[in-house]
């Protein structure tokens, strides 16, 4: 029941309150690449919290999300 609760509650509905607040703050532009970081974090909790062996298949992954994240955050110039 208290898995249930934690998940309804906090992973559900304050990060989608929390995520909309951040996009007010900053814009969908900026905030938009962050997004892809939960794919970064998956295999980083699996590993740390259930002792998952992190492959080399996601260690390309983070690296390509992460440099995304670096080329999409890039300031501009004309």
């Amino acid at each position: 029941v208290g898995t249930i609760l934690y998940v309804a509650v906090f992973a559900t509905v304050c990060a989608y309150l929390l995520w909309n607040r951040g996009v007010e703050l900053v814009g969908p532009a900026v905030a938009g690449p962050f997004m892809h970081l939960m794919l970064v974090f998956t295999p980083l909790f699996s590993a740390l919290f259930i002792g998952e062996t992190i492959q080399a298949h996601q260690v390309a992954g983070v690296a390509l999300i992460l440099a995304g994240i670096r080329l999409a955050s890039r300031a501009r110039t004309a």
